[in-house]
């Protein structure tokens, strides 16, 4: 003898199709459902476009389920397994039977989740960025500062203390030689920055080397780049 409750096993699941806007489907099947599916189990025959799946559970019982989540769904019903109704509410009416079940596959909860998978890598890839354009900007301070300081350019202390609040370590223990009293080791970031700008009015001395430093701070440069960039730039405009 076999066991005929086992044959009960299976699933139900939610489908919609874009050749029936406003409609949902709600059938089982004994076969997992596909993201898209044709399957003949599921009455694709004769429509044109491809069903798609947005949600299914596995069912101890697949056809007293589908039966109490039809009558959950009788106001809805327009033919057949059809029920003009959203995706959410066939899904309560299915998860509503009291047959147990186990969630597999929710399409809501699928697209939730990789919104917060993107959203989180947009944000990891921005930090990123703005961490690697804040190292190349320390670096070009820190390294402009310093050979301003070997030609005894008063500018100097200005660019390596710009280099030590992003954080440059080699910035920092050079500034900590200069006196506390010294103008630039008690000025901000900010207005490290805005002496900076105010130099590229210096056109004769500062403006055309300034136009391309900030050209060298631009998004996808990797570390392993910027060290030549700094180089060359400096031999440009400083060692002529």
């Amino acid at each position: 003898m076999g066991h005929p409750t086992l044959t009960k096993k299976g699933f139900v699941y939610v489908l919609i199709n874009p050749s029936m806007p406003g409609l949902v489907k709600v059938g089982m099947t004994k076969r997992i459902p596909t993201e898209r599916t044709t399957d003949d189990d599921m009455d694709s025959t004769g429509i044109p476009t491809p069903f798609e799946v947005q949600y299914y559970s596995f069912f101890d019982d697949m056809v007293e389920a589908e039966k109490r989540a039809h009558s959950n769904l009788s106001n809805f019903h327009y033919a057949k397994e059809f029920f003009k109704t959203d995706v959410a509410t066939a899904v309560h009416a299915i998860e509503s039977t009291g047959v147990h079940f186990t969630r597999l596959f929710s399409k809501e909860d699928y697209d939730r989740k990789k919104a917060e998978i993107e959203t989180k890598e947009r944000i990891r890839m921005k930090e990123e960025q703005l961490a690697r354009e804040k190292l190349i900007r320390a670096s070009l301070y820190y390294y402009t500062g310093i050979l301003l300081h070997e030609q005894g350019d008063q500018n100097a202390s200005l660019f390596v203390r710009g280099a030590a609040l992003l954080g440059h370590e080699e910035a920092k223990h050079f500034m900590s030689k200069i006196s506390p009293s010294h103008i630039h080791n008690q000025i901000s970031l900010l207005e490290v920055e805005h002496k900076i700008e105010q130099l590229k009015s210096l056109p004769d001395t500062w403006g055309e080397p300034l136009a391309e430093f900030d050209a060298i701070v631009e998004p996808g440069r990797h570390h392993k780049d910027y060290i030549d960039v700094i180089h060359d730039w400096i031999l440009k405009f400083f060692r002529k």
